[in-house]
């Protein structure tokens, strides 16, 4: 259904990654950097389906488990930008310490504390703001003192009063819960 930004069919996706630590995909169309057209996507944490060659450390923006990017992961295959034989995996972890050491995934964090500093409206789904997850709030803080957004909905799938609270301490009263769902809440939109 996605596809990154210049680097798959439709690239509606932009995952915040410069131009500079990729290389595209065979399928690559031409860069939409700029468009209004684009979901930005800023994966914090959990895998990130992608891969870093250890030649030449580009990205491969694809998803692992398809058009044989699982090579990465057990080794096998060539980078497609140098030819080098072993490409990792790149993943974050789920909660406690964050701290990115991998240049995409600093990129990745910088865009996101500055587009939720930014942003007015900001609609959180599938995220629980786990208590132990330290960095995720500090750079929620860190964002929120910008003090431009009026209004944070949390989309949830039934009634979690505890995940609204987490979010309440940073985002105080200008956080709304939507209880019926993902599909339901991009319906309604």
């Amino acid at each position: 259904m996605f596809a990154p930004v210049g680097y798959g069919e439709s690239g509606i996706i932009d995952y915040g990654v410069p131009d500079q630590l990729c290389f595209p995909l065979p399928s690559a169309g031409p860069r939409l950097d700029g468009k209004s057209n684009r979901l930005l996507l800023l994966k914090l944490y959990g895998s990130m389906s992608w891969s870093r060659c250890e030649n030449c450390a580009k990205f491969l923006l694809e998803t692992i488990y398809e058009r044989g990017a699982e090579d990465a992961i057990i080794g096998r295959g060539k980078c497609p930008a140098c030819e080098g034989t072993r490409r990792n995996a790149v993943f974050v972890p789920l909660v406690g310490r964050k701290i990115p050491n991998d240049t995409a995934l600093q990129a990745i964090w910088k865009e996101a504390e500055q587009v939720l500093s930014e942003s007015r409206q900001i609609v959180f789904a599938g995220f629980s703001l786990n208590p132990d997850d330290t960095d995720i709030k500090q750079l929620l803080d860190r964002a929120c003192s910008a003090d431009n957004t009026s209004k944070v909905t949390i989309v949830l799938n039934g009634s979690h009063p505890e995940i609204v609270k987490r979010y309440r301490k940073i985002y105080r009263d200008r956080v709304e819960s939507y209880e019926s769902g993902w599909v339901q809440y991009l319906r309604e939109q």
